[in-house]
């Protein structure tokens, strides 16, 4: 009997300390700080967004040097000629001139643009304004000369230019010696009234390019 009471207490005890070792808390791991922020470091890292990257060049400013200069073109001989313009000033005007020529004064109210290679080639300037005089008159006075030089003068077509310079009046003449040329070209524009007279030589055959510079004149 007392064998049977030892055996049966030896397997209660033996049932209690397993219990006990089955509910002992386990241990638990928690990941250190430096890995969790390492964790995060890199997270934020990979939702950073980097700018897109584009071919498109910006368009940088323009230099004085790349500044387009003005130029006329015009007809000489038969052949298309396209020259950058300098601004001259005189004393009441401007006029873009093309290398080559000179703008001289000749006499109040007048100047003489040039051509250097040979100064028997020119245009008379007059400049005057509608307060001086009126086109009409300016028109008679220039066919009075146009009939001293030679009384068989005739009309020059000067509608292309007339209306390529949004002219308010315009009337040309011309008139031949052989290979010599002279032409006078009247025309109001605003409050300005120019006469061109100019004198040309088959030789050159630059009456259209004086005529371009003569247009490009605007009062100061």
């Amino acid at each position: 009997m007392k064998n049977n009471l030892l055996l049966l207490m030896t397997l209660f005890l033996s049932i209690v300390i397993l219990a006990a070792c089955n509910t002992a808390e386990e241990p638990t791991t928690e990941p250190a700080s430096d890995s969790i922020t390492a964790d995060s470091d890199i997270n934020n890292n990979a939702e950073e967004k980097e700018p897109p990257i584009t071919n498109e060049e910006q368009e940088e400013p323009k230099t004085d040097s790349e500044e387009v200069k003005p130029e006329i073109s015009y007809t000489s001989n038969n052949e298309e000629q396209t020259e950058s313009t300098t601004s001259v000033d005189s004393e009441k005007y401007t006029i873009q001139t093309i290398e080559g020529f000179s703008l001289t004064a000749e006499e109040p109210g007048k100047d003489v643009l040039y051509y250097e290679k040979d100064d028997s080639i020119f245009m008379r300037i007059e400049y005057a304004t509608v307060n001086d005089t009126t086109f009409d008159d300016l028109v008679a006075n220039t066919e009075e000369t146009m009939s001293a030089i030679n009384e068989e003068y005739e009309t020059f077509d000067f509608k292309t230019y007339h209306d390529e310079n949004k002219l308010t009046n315009s009337a040309a003449y011309k008139t031949n010696f052989e290979d010599e040329e002279v032409l006078m070209v009247v025309y109001e524009k605003d409050d300005s009234l120019v006469r061109l007279t100019i004198y040309d030589h088959a030789k050159y055959d630059l009456s259209d390019a004086f005529i371009k510079m003569g247009l490009s004149i605007q009062p100061k």
